[in-house]
């Protein structure tokens, strides 16, 4: 259960900032059950960047990324979204599944990753 919790986005490729409350985040989460690969959700929730976003344009992805993490956040707790595209599986309720699951490509990915968190950990929005 996430209670009190911020969700922030942005995406580079789309340029969406959007800050989620926990009641909007709920719609988000797999249920617990034990059929995930048919019932992990009720219906398809659309997330597609842009629905509700502010569209920014790709010069000023940087500035508005770096501004974003200048600020202090609203809320106490966070949730980071880590978009990971490739999977083992295609699971019947995603409509994202693309690329076939690598165990080279996961770990070059995984440590951009890691590298980029530690590039901001100072960041007043960021926070362990």
């Amino acid at each position: 259960m996430v209670s009190n919790v911020l969700f922030f986005a942005l995406s580079p490729c789309f340029g969406i900032i959007s800050e989620m409350t926990t009641k909007e985040l709920q719609r988000f989460l797999a249920n617990e059950n034990n059929d995930p690969l048919h019932a992990a959700f009720d219906k398809k929730v659309r997330v597609h960047p842009g629905v509700k976003g502010e569209p920014i344009d790709s010069q000023m992805i940087q500035r508005v990324w770096n501004d974003s993490l200048a600020r202090k956040g609203k809320r106490e707790k966070r949730i980071a979204y880590f978009h990971i595209p490739f999977c083992e599986t295609h699971c019947l309720f995603c409509g994202f599944y693309q690329y076939p699951y690598r165990i080279e490509e996961e770990k070059y990915y995984i440590d951009c990753i890691i590298k980029e968190l530690e590039m901001v950990a100072h960041a007043p929005f960021i926070k362990y």
